[in-house]
């Protein structure tokens, strides 16, 4: 979970051109302890991560949903299945038909 969470934070923080330097200097942390931040070793509190998403300028849950790869696998998924289970709603109603339901 840790890591995951760093990983948000990393990826809000490249899109938005900013440095782990910019990060550390305005958490008032050395660059290395933010770096522990975005790798998973270092714990954040609630506080901390409110600080985070202001100078992120974006809210909390963005950074505590899951990431667009589940999203991705799961639309993936979908599209598989999606077929087949219309077939199989198709073939329900022809069975039903036949037996005269």
């Amino acid at each position: 979970m840790k890591v995951k969470l760093g990983e948000r934070i990393r990826k809000a923080r490249t899109i938005r051109g900013l440095s782990q330097q910019n990060m550390a200097d305005d958490l008032e942390l050395s660059v290395a302890s933010y770096s522990n931040i975005e790798r998973g070793i270092t714990d954040i509190n609630v506080s901390r991560l409110i600080e985070i998403s202001h100078i992120l300028k974006i809210d909390v849950s963005e950074l505590l949903k899951e990431g667009e790869d589940k999203k991705r696998y799961m639309m993936r998924r979908f599209h598989i299945y999606l077929p087949k289970f219309l077939v199989y709603i198709k073939c329900l109603k022809s069975n039903k038909a036949k037996l005269n339901l």
